[in-house]
């Protein structure tokens, strides 16, 4: 198998949904090899019901991690990632349609690298205050934006 996609969750039902069904949307996937694995750190709401709720529609694994903490699911993720490559996101992300197969040509692009990365955008939920608009040159780091 060559790519994981991995995703540490804690109590993301309300959240994991989307990502899940961006990660259904994705295009040009079909000859990669890949499965996702959601790690679930002990979650005390939906999550299970909602990774079986689009099973039919992913490569989809479940393990539970009883250890509390994000340091736990990840190590938990690696030791039941069964890619080549881990391919990490969030329970909160919306991924774009080509983001697994930018990372297949990442892989094979560049064969010697042993991390790659892209531009991340947030997405508001609310509107975002003027004054943070005013000031993302040096406030945007702080809401995780990558170019």
């Amino acid at each position: 198998m060559k790519f994981t996609i991995a995703i540490c969750t804690w109590n993301g039902a309300a959240t994991l949904p989307a990502t899940l069904e961006s990660i259904a949307a994705m295009k040009q996937v079909d000859a990669i090899d890949w499965e996702v694995l959601v790690v679930d750190n002990n979650s005390t709401d939906e999550t299970q019901s909602v990774c079986d709720a689009i099973s039919n529609r992913l490569p989809i694994r479940v393990v539970l991690e009883t250890k509390q903490g994000h340091s736990f699911s990840r190590n938990c993720a690696i030791d039941h990632a069964s890619g080549d490559f881990i391919v990490w996101t969030d329970d909160d992300v919306i991924v774009a349609e080509n983001w697994l197969s930018v990372y297949d040509s990442a892989v094979d692009d560049y064969p010697a690298a042993s991390f790659w990365g892209g531009r991340i955008k947030p997405c508001f939920q609310h509107e975002v205050p003027k004054w943070v608009h005013e000031n993302w040159d040096v406030c945007g780091g702080v809401f995780a934006e990558r170019e």
